[in-house]
């Protein structure tokens, strides 16, 4: 005899097919669970998500970043050449890609939320954003090393660059002359382009030129100067109660020279500093200096 067990509530039939995960859900009959309320059905809800690329999504991000992955610039100054400089940014692309994984996995969202069934996919599209986030980080610190080292950005491709100037005068020249009319680059040639700001060195082209160049010596001065500022500040922040609490060897003196160069030393290293633990661990210890020396020249 066939067994029966009782039910609290009545299960719906699911059709075979319609749940987008291959293995068995249980039956629930929406209202009947604490989990999942009855709530009246939307009047509109998302379309389903899609397992093709988005069409309209990948329009939309072309136009987006059609300029900043391919620039065209041309000098505006009075006596400047104004043959155009090109510039291809292929950072930019990651960051395109992640943009396209961020909207995937919204509507992926949009679809569980509405739709209350898993999308098919969203694991693979979470790990996906994940690594595109990675790789992200890796091209900013990538890139600043580079860049302080004194080396080219090896995700920029531009024609200050003699040996880029040739790949994107190639490529270029592989493009219908129509579709390059609108960016002013109907003749392809080597005259094409701005020339490249520094001389070649060698038989080997060098890096871009005066900006890159600049902007190193520029990075590398303003450091120095950073470290020689805090080097003094750090010095006069020493020497000054030492003098002071010297000079005038007084309780009321100490205590409150101490107070003074320790609130200002906390403000100095909360403006400078972002971690609030460096933040506390460099005010303790210079407040466990001047204690010392406190302790030192009052019973002195």
């Amino acid at each position: 005899m066939p067994s029966t067990r009782p039910t609290s509530f009545e299960e719906p039939t699911i059709k075979p097919g319609t749940r987008p995960n291959s293995f068995e859900e249980p039956n629930i009959t929406l209202g009947t669970h604490p989990i999942f309320p009855q709530r009246p059905p939307p009047t509109s809800l998302p379309n389903p998500v899609q397992e093709d690329e988005d069409v309209e999504l990948g329009r939309w991000l072309v136009h987006t970043f059609r300029d900043i992955l391919f620039n065209i610039r041309r000098d505006q100054e009075a006596g400047k050449n104004t043959r155009p400089h090109l510039t291809v940014d292929l950072a930019r692309l990651n960051q395109m890609r992640r943009l396209k994984l961020q909207a995937k996995l919204i509507q992926q969202v949009l679809h569980m939320r509405y739709h209350m069934t898993e999308p098919k996919g969203w694991e693979d599209s979470l790990e996906q954003y994940i690594n595109a986030s990675k790789e992200d980080d890796f091209i900013q610190t990538f890139t600043q090393t580079c860049v302080n080292k004194g080396l080219n950005d090896p995700f920029v491709i531009t024609t200050e660059n003699k040996g880029h100037r040739a790949l994107l005068t190639t490529l270029l020249d592989t493009i219908p002359e129509e579709e390059r009319k609108a960016d002013g680059l109907e003749t392809i040639t080597n005259e094409t382009f701005a020339p490249p700001v520094e001389p070649v060195i060698g038989n080997s082209p060098h890096s871009t030129g005066e900006t890159r160049l600049e902007t190193i010596q520029k990075q590398n001065k303003e450091a120095f100067i950073k470290r020689l500022v805090f080097s003094l500040v750090g010095g006069v922040f020493l020497i000054a109660p030492m003098w002071l609490m010297v000079l005038h060897n007084t309780t009321y003196t100490a205590l409150i020279s101490t107070s003074v160069f320790v609130t200002t030393w906390a403000v100095v290293a909360a403006w400078q500093l972002g971690d609030p633990i460096n933040v506390l661990s460099t005010t303790a210890a210079y407040a466990a200096v001047l204690v010392v020396f406190v302790g030192t020249n009052t019973a002195t």
